[in-house]
């Protein structure tokens, strides 16, 4: 006879506030629902009051995942509103520190994945590695919350650039053992290729996104087909998998943690001189005025719309966090799951319901 199975609204898989109930026949799951609401802020409703110089903090402090990608994609939307363009050194900053939180992100949700499964050893040494990460954003003035960005410009430049290169080349090489170390275990492999399955065909037609997608062979990435920030100019792999499984999602985000130390390594290198913020942010926007951005958060796509009043403050900033778009691998990867496989599955889709509920 089916039982109901509950995981949350607190459960060691989770960092947030959500239920998932699960409806369980034998040791299946049959049914799965999720049950949200208890991050709601209303961020979005409030945030029209600001001035546009205060818009940017109440954005990087939505979530500590992807306080970075918030910002960097509401600095980007409304840059287009005020008509500014940031310096080339401001984009190259930008991309260093975005990739940096997308190495933190990626080696936190795996190590979090390998302790699901009882693998807490491996999942010590990547959360050793992603700790190391976030002393490198720490040079942004913040290992956390982002307080580098302002519109048109970033507030500061990194901190002891030659120890800071020096420093990931290090990390990265740690990591990369680390990686090694994981992708070649054979018996996590074994445990984890043929569960969580999510075809290409139903990860297109549900238009996931993220390393969600591109575990099932979708090539889905906003830095390689829409370019933005320094990322034209600089050359890095888009990190695909075949097979849709949890191990396949586990693969991508390590891989994509050392591919995003590649380009922290060459836009350290490339990048140019300039100024960071010599631009004059107007007291309001142009009237009756639109905008959108969309970048490649830790998640997936991330994307801003903003738009002004008749006259010239802003009317509306909306978000639509990756998140809202991966909730049908909640059911593509759980039905017909063992339930003891599901607290590594939950916490492999990533979801981050602060960013979600705003």
């Amino acid at each position: 006879m089916p039982y109901l199975l509950p995981i949350g609204p607190w459960h060691p898989a989770l960092d947030e506030p959500v239920i998932f109930k699960l409806e369980i026949a034998g040791s299946r799951i049959e049914k799965v629902e999720i049950e949200l609401g208890f991050n709601h802020r209303g961020v979005e409703g409030w945030l029209p009051q600001l001035l546009p110089h205060q818009m940017l903090p109440p954005l990087s402090q939505l979530c500590g995942k992807c306080s970075y990608a918030n910002t960097l994609v509401g600095a980007m939307a409304l840059e287009k509103l005020a008509g500014l363009t940031p310096p080339s050194r401001v984009c190259y900053l930008r991309t260093v520190t975005a990739e940096l939180e997308r190495a933190v992100s990626h080696l936190t949700n795996c190590a979090k994945v390998l302790r699901m499964l009882g693998l807490n050893l491996l999942g010590g040494r990547l959360e050793e590695e992603a700790e190391g990460v976030r002393q490198l954003l720490a040079a942004t003035g913040n290992r956390v919350y982002d307080t580098f960005n302002l519109l048109g410009g970033t507030m500061r430049a990194l901190q002891l650039p030659l120890e800071f290169q020096s420093a990931v080349e290090r990390l990265r090489k740690n990591i990369y053992e680390s990686v090694n170390q994981i992708i070649d275990n054979r018996q996590l492999e074994r445990r984890t290729t043929n569960i969580g399955l999510i075809s290409p065909v139903a990860a297109d037609e549900y238009n996931l996104v993220g390393p969600i997608a591109r575990a099932c062979d979708l090539p889905d990435d906003l830095r390689r087909s829409e370019p933005y920030g320094a990322y034209g100019e600089l050359e890095f792999r888009v990190i695909t998998q075949r097979s849709g499984s949890l191990f396949a999602r586990i693969a991508v985000r390590l891989l994509e943690s050392l591919e995003s130390l590649n380009i922290v390594t060459q836009a350290l290198l490339m990048m140019p001189e300039g100024g960071l913020n010599d631009q004059l942010l107007p007291p309001l926007f142009p009237p009756n005025t639109e905008a959108s951005a969309l970048v490649e958060s830790p998640r997936g796509a991330l994307f801003c719309y903003a738009a002004t009043d008749e006259k010239g403050k802003l009317a509306r900033l909306k978000l639509r966090p990756p998140t809202l778009v991966n909730l049908p691998a909640l059911a593509l990867g759980l039905l017909g799951q063992e339930v003891d496989d599901a607290a590594a599955l939950l916490v492999s889709f990533d979801y981050c319901f602060a960013c979600g509920e705003r």
